[in-house]
C-alpha cells in the first residue's frame, strides 16, 4: 500500500490547466480545444488540442495518470510523440 501518494490523475486539474493556458493564449495565433471526458467510460480521459499555423499538438490524459503528448512542427515535419506519467499533483506544471 502506498501512503500519501495519489496514484491517479484528477481530470479537473487538467481542465483548470486548460482554462489558464487558454487565457494565456487569448489573442495569439493558436487555437486551444478542450475535449472533455465521455461519461460512463470505465477509463476516463480528456484531451487538449493546440492548433496553430506553424505547430499543432494534442495532450490526452487518462484518469490513471497515463498521458500521450503529440507535437508537430508543420513546416519541418518534425514530430514528437511521448508517453508520460502524470500521477502526482502538479505534474502538469512541467509540460
Amino acid at each position: 500500500m502506498t501512503w500519501g501518494v495519489r496514484c491517479s490523475m484528477d481530470l479537473d486539474e487538467l481542465r483548470t490547466w486548460y482554462d489558464r493556458l487558454r487565457a494565456e493564449l487569448d489573442g495569439s495565433r493558436f487555437e486551444l480545444i478542450w475535449q472533455p471526458p465521455i461519461p460512463n467510460r470505465p477509463k476516463q480521459s480528456a484531451c487538449l488540442s493546440l492548433d496553430g499555423t506553424d505547430r499543432i499538438g494534442a495532450l490526452t490524459v487518462w484518469d490513471s495518470g497515463e498521458a500521450h503528448l503529440q507535437l508537430a512542427e508543420v513546416a519541418g515535419g518534425e514530430v514528437t510523440d511521448e508517453v508520460l506519467e502524470l500521477r502526482m499533483p502538479g505534474s502538469l506544471r512541467g509540460l
